[in-house]
């Protein structure tokens, strides 16, 4: 069981260059009642590969990848 909150995880990688467009999908989700939460990812990987860690984080299997 997992004691996180359910929403969408967004992992990104801190070398890009995205507070805009982070600001504009989570608040569109939350518009939408859907909770979004930033997590900084430094690990490297492309975008596919960030949303498939991100999704795997997150409780309601959602996540959102965004590269350098």
């Amino acid at each position: 069981m997992s004691l996180s909150p359910p929403g969408v995880r967004l992992f990104y990688d801190p070398r890009g260059h995205h507070a805009g467009a982070i600001n504009e999908l989570c608040w569109g989700l939350e518009e939408q009642g859907v909770p979004c939460q930033t997590i900084t990812y430094d690990g490297g990987g492309d975008a596919a590969a960030l949303g498939a860690l991100a999704a795997r984080s997150s409780p309601l299997r959602v996540g959102i990848g965004l590269s350098a």
